[in-house]
């Protein structure tokens, strides 16, 4: 590898670490003065197990064991957010949740988890920058929890083959729902 080379390599390598995010290539030297980017793919960890049947977009899903709460999501879809990083972007979720019979929920946006094809799972920025971002919320009868999630994704990310989860608690190794635009209505 040539020092130039090293010195390019060095500081992207960095910025994929902090973001979660990896590099399914390597760095090899080049003759010609233009090199092709490595892929960069998600890898925060791995998607939550599912036993359910995946959701379609938009469609509502009951989220909680009583089914008194539902959630939807949007199909992932790049937001014109400033990039986090080269070869990187910010892609958004809409999320609308809401209470269908009796009860009081909280809703968080780290509940919500975005997957890639391979169930690598894309993070969340430390800082939402997108406007109108979900906030922590208390749903009941009279109040939904309604905003936007942010995930770092890679650039060219075909977001359609990607997958939201929903955990009953941020973290939570098993999921109670899903949605992809393989999913059934």
């Amino acid at each position: 590898m040539t020092a130039r080379l090293r010195l390019i390599a060095a500081p992207l390598a960095a910025a994929l670490t902090l973001v979660g995010c990896s590099s399914a290539g390597t760095a090899t030297p080049s003759t010609s003065s233009t090199s092709r980017a490595p892929e960069v793919t998600c890898s925060s960890g791995k998607a939550p197990s599912y036993g359910g049947d995946t959701a379609a977009f938009y469609s509502p899903v009951p989220v909680e064991s009583t089914s008194a709460l539902t959630a939807q999501v949007s199909e992932p879809t790049l937001s014109s957010a400033p990039a986090p990083a080269e070869g990187l972007r910010i892609a958004q979720v809409k999320v609308n949740a809401r209470v269908v019979t009796n009860g009081v929920f909280a809703m968080h946006p780290e509940a919500f988890v975005l997957a890639d094809p391979s169930g690598a799972l894309c993070p969340q920025p430390a800082e939402n920058p997108l406007q109108g971002g979900l906030q922590v919320a208390q749903v009941d009868e009279s109040h939904s929890a309604v905003g936007t999630l942010a995930f770092v994704v890679p650039a060219e990310a075909n977001l359609s083959n990607y997958t939201v989860y929903y955990l009953a608690q941020p973290g939570a190794p098993k999921a109670v729902a899903a949605w992809s635009g393989e999913g059934s209505a």
